[in-house]
This record gives structure tokens, C-alpha cells and sequence, in this order.
């Protein structure tokens, strides 16, 4: 489970994952994913959990945590990307949010799960093709089947054997930090005011059209 889990937690996990009626990685993913969009800021995947509600970072480190507990070897990656990239417009959105969707670039940390192959690259008789990719894969539990109707690609028919479509594009990738929440904290300082701002501006109008359309918790 790693270094600083708390019995409590380890606890609280547990019974998310016997809850469950695929304990799978692919079951498990999916359960995390279909978690609404909402919340920017809260990176607590107990509160993510409880609420049924989180952004990239609190739902990825839930992520990590739930395959951890069933014994899958998962870190949390920060990548680089513009965010917007990615983001379909739709009708119902703000004239201000598609105007931030289509010019420009929001400058953005976005967190994934890498998922470790199972078993060791270099054993025989390997048939399964996540056992056979050496890099493992990344797991992008973004969106929920709901943004689907808009649009968003939800990755709801991923079924284990590539990497899933990311919720934006892939630039950089940094490397995995003992605490993404500090990592991402950090790493966003090094934007300018007017990146920050905006990045700020276009979380805010997304996660508000995305509550209009009743997709998410307000808590």
C-alpha cells in the first residue's frame, strides 16, 4: 500500500473494493471514473469517494490507491498539457468558456495513474497484451459516462488492453513524486499570473456548465 497509510485508510478502501462487483483493474478504473467532475481543489480521495465527486488529482490519487489496495503496482503521474485541447464545445456553453476552449492554450498539470504491468517484461509466455507493454499504461479517470452526451471522450468502452484517451494532450511528462499534491502545487508556480488566471477563469466556467447540466455536486 506504501509508506504513511493509515490503518483507517487501509480500512476505508477495503470496503470500497468489496463493495465492488469487478475488482479488477479495469473494474476498478471504471468505478473511479464514473466518480462526477466537480470540486477544483479537492485533492482528498476519501472526500472524492464520500462525496462522489473530484477533479483530476483526487481522483486519480483514489485511483492509485484502490488498485494499490488490490495489489496492482499504480503510481500517479503529473503531465503537462492544454487543457482545452481536448474539451469539445458545446451549445449550451458560456460564449466566455468556448472562447477560452478554441483560442489559445490553457496551461495546465493534469494528473493520471500509471498502471505497472503485472507480471515481469521479460517472462515467457506471456498472451495478455497488458502483461506484453513494458511501460504499463495510462489510466485517465477524468470524465464520467454522463459527459459523453456532450461530447467528451469518457472512455467508457476501455477494456484493459491500451492506454486510455487522455483528457488532454500529452507534452510533458514529470516525474513520479512521492506527493503529487506538492508536486502539482510546485509545478504550477512556475506559471505566469496570466496563465494561472486564465487556467483559473476556464476551471471555474467548466466545473459551473458542468453543475447547469446537473452532472456534478455542489459541495
Amino acid at each position: 500500500m506504501g509508506v504513511g497509510i493509515s490503518k483507517d485508510y487501509q480500512n476505508f478502501l477495503h470496503r470500497i473494493l468489496s463493495a465492488l462487483s469487478d475488482r479488477s483493474y479495469v473494474g476498478i478504473y471504471h468505478h473511479v471514473r464514473e466518480i462526477s467532475y466537480g470540486g477544483v481543489g479537492q485533492r482528498n480521495p476519501r472526500l472524492v469517494s464520500e462525496r462522489n465527486c473530484g477533479t483530476c488529482s483526487g481522483k486519480h490519487i483514489l485511483l492509485r490507491d484502490l488498485l494499490r489496495a488490490a495489489s496492482y503496482k499504480a503510481d500517479v503521474l503529473t503531465l503537462f498539457t492544454h487543457f482545452n485541447k481536448n474539451i469539445p464545445v458545446h451549445s449550451s456553453m458560456p460564449d466566455e468558456l468556448i472562447e477560452l476552449i478554441e483560442k489559445g492554450e490553457i496551461f495546465d498539470y493534469h494528473n493520471v495513474v500509471l498502471l505497472h504491468p503485472i507480471v515481469r517484461p521479460d517472462e515467457a509466455e506471456q498472451t495478455d497484451e497488458f502483461e506484453r507493454n513494458a511501460d504499463g499504461f495510462f489510466l485517465d479517470a477524468t470524465w464520467p459516462d454522463a459527459m459523453g452526451c456532450f461530447g467528451f471522450l469518457v472512455n467508457n468502452q476501455w477494456l484493459g488492453k491500451e492506454n486510455t484517451i487522455l483528457a488532454g494532450p500529452l507534452i510533458k511528462r514529470e516525474p513520479v513524486a512521492d506527493c503529487v499534491v506538492t508536486q502539482k502545487k510546485n509545478l504550477l508556480e512556475n506559471l505566469s499570473k496570466l496563465q494561472l488566471e486564465r487556467r483559473a477563469l476556464f476551471l471555474k466556467l467548466l466545473t459551473s456548465w458542468i453543475a447547469e447540466q446537473g452532472l456534478l455536486c455542489q459541495g
